[in-house]
């Protein structure tokens, strides 16, 4: 009877298999939820976390000296001066690109229709 308790406490290697397979399933579970939180919290305050480094880096690269504070710089400052207006505009250059190219295909779209359509009909549109 004691060989067989000692045999039914080795796991065989499908059960092994087994039992990775629940915890990384779990784990993977529980990544899948925090990266889900996440992106919810990016894409509701999107405009808040947009304007509060846009404003923080103009106030870095305006005014470097002005409330300075005596925490250690992190790695993605440069030299511990904070982040520069280019640094923020270059990082952020995606987010201003998804706002600027509707306007700029509206504009574009404009101008092609203005070259095929002449002035001289508008107005005599108008006079009729």
């Amino acid at each position: 009877m004691t060989k067989q308790k000692k045999n039914n406490n080795i796991e065989t290697p499908l059960q092994r298999l087994r039992h990775e397979k629940r915890k990384l399933k779990a784990l993977y579970e529980e990544d899948e939820k925090r990266l889900s939180e996440d992106w919810q919290y990016l894409t509701d305050n999107i405009g808040q976390l947009t304007f509060n480094s846009i404003v923080k880096g103009a106030k870095d690269s305006f005014f470097p000296g002005l409330l300075k504070s005596n925490k250690p710089p992190t790695p993605f400052d440069k030299e511990g001066g904070g982040y520069t207006f280019l640094n923020i505009l270059t990082s952020s250059f995606p987010l201003i690109w998804e706002f600027a190219q509707p306007v700029l295909i509206k504009y574009a779209i404009r101008k092609i229709k203005s070259m095929f359509t002449s002035k001289s009909d508008d107005k005599s549109k108008k006079k009729k």
